[in-house]
Formats: structure tokens, C-alpha cells, sequence
């Protein structure tokens, strides 16, 4: 899922722009359409420049600019706007991992290890936006891991962030997300009953469903009817 941007004009008119030369078709025309044009390309490329640097970190032009940003790019960059440079690197990555967790945010307790790894099944599926708030939560966790606060939930000290955060950036970091319709779609194995109730169970899993209380009371089996093209895909045991 994408969030698309439209003019608001979407006629196929043409216009003249203001005190733009006569486009008459001679030598001294073109050359002079020819400069004109440079002169506009190189202040418009100098305003884009500037226009960006006071986008939000989830204004829908990135949606554009930079649809599948590098996420640690994002880290290093969020990591010295919200967090004064005091965040270690870090192992991030995305997960091929089928689950209903945007993100994650690890550690490892016997040797001090943190990680975030991101849902890249789930967040491909969504804009932009949501990759850059997903990282900014599990930021949030790390951060409290460092500082060594007891509450490393989503208490009182993760919503104080939280809501610094989203005043400075104008991003709506979330404590949980309403992706259902995401990840549901993420379910491509498929089992039907052949039996009277004529069930059919979607699972992320390649695990035939069933049970005996299934099976006394219908008496049918499962059928795998579906199954993702990409079987090498990960999914939780």
C-alpha cells in the first residue's frame, strides 16, 4: 500500500509560463528558450533542495522522493535529531520473518547485544511513513535500554518520548499499530475441508490445520488449496 500524489490540476492543457520568451521557431528564439530553460531548471532544483530540508520526517513528498529509504541512513540521521548522538550502532536489519510485529527491538541479556530488526513482508505493504515510525518506536526501546530505565515497556518513560518526539518531528509514533488488513493478507497458505462444514483456514504457517474436536464433529480433512509463490519465505514456527 502506497500513498499516492496528484496535482490538482490533472487536464492535459498546456500554459505559458509568466515572461517566458516567444517560442518562435528561430535561432535567436531557441537560444534564448534554451537559457531560460537552464536558468529555471537550476532555481527550481535549488528550491527543492531547501523546500526539504524543513520536510517533516514523514511529510508524503518523501513518498516520492524516497519511497524505500535506507534504513540506517535513517537511523544515523534520527539518532542525532532526537537523540543527541548518544546511540551506539547498531545490528539493524530487515526480517523476512512473517509476523504481526511492524518491529522488534532485541536484547540479549548474557552478552548486552541489541538489535531492531523491521517486518519487511508487513511494511513493503505499507507507505513510507510507517517504516519511519516503526524504527523512531524501536529507537525509543533502545534508547531506554541504554539509560538503563526500569521501565522498558511502554510506560511512562517510552510515552514521554514518544510525545517529545512527535512534537519535533511531526511523525505519529504509535504504541500499536491497526495493520490487520496488512497482515492478514500475508496469510497465502490455504486449507479447505472437504468434509460437510467446508472450513477454509488461512494460515502464515505451513502447518496443516485440524483437530480431533474437528474431526469428530465434521469428519472431514484439511486441502491445501493455496500456497505462496515464494515458498522459501520465513514464518514463525
Amino acid at each position: 500500500m502506497g500513498l499516492f500524489l496528484s496535482t490538482s490540476d490533472s487536464s492535459s492543457e498546456y500554459y505559458t509560463a509568466p515572461n517566458s520568451p516567444d517560442l518562435s521557431f528561430n535561432n535567436e528564439s531557441n537560444e534564448n528558450f534554451t537559457s531560460w530553460a537552464h536558468e529555471k531548471h537550476s532555481v527550481a532544483c535549488q528550491t527543492d533542495l531547501s523546500f526539504q530540508t524543513d520536510l517533516s520526517v514523514v511529510d508524503p513528498y518523501w513518498e516520492v522522493l524516497d519511497p524505500k529509504p535506507d534504513i540506517h541512513v535513517l537511523f544515523e540521521e534520527f539518532n542525532t535529531k532526537f537523540f543527541g548522538g548518544q546511540l551506539p550502532p547498531i545490528e539493524l536489519k530487515w526480517s523476512n520473518r512473517l509476523c504481526i510485529d511492524t518491529g522488534v527491538f532485541i536484547h540479549d541479556d548474557k552478552t548486552g547485544i541489541c538489535k531492531i530488526h523491521l517486518n519487511k513482508p508487513l511494511l513493503d505493504l505499507r507507505a513510507r511513513k510507517d517504516t519511519v515510525q516503526t524504527l523512531l518506536h524501536e529507537m525509543i526501546h533502545y534508547y531506554q535500554r541504554l539509560r538503563g530505565t526500569h521501565d522498558l515497556e511502554h510506560g511512562a518513560t517510552f510515552k514521554y518520548h514518544m510525545k517529545r518526539i512527535n512534537r519535533e518531528s511531526g511523525a505519529n509514533i504509535t504504541i500499536y499499530h491497526d495493520f490487520i488488513q496488512e497482515y492478514e493478507s500475508l496469510k497465502r497458505h490455504w486449507w479447505k475441508c472437504n468434509g460437510p462444514c467446508q472450513q477454509v483456514v488461512k494460515r502464515l504457517m505451513n502447518r496443516t490445520p485440524g483437530t480431533k474436536a474437528h474431526k469428530r464433529k465434521c469428519g472431514g480433512d484439511f486441502i491445501k488449496i493455496q500456497e505462496p509463490e515464494n515458498k522459501r519465505m520465513r514464518t514463525d514456527p
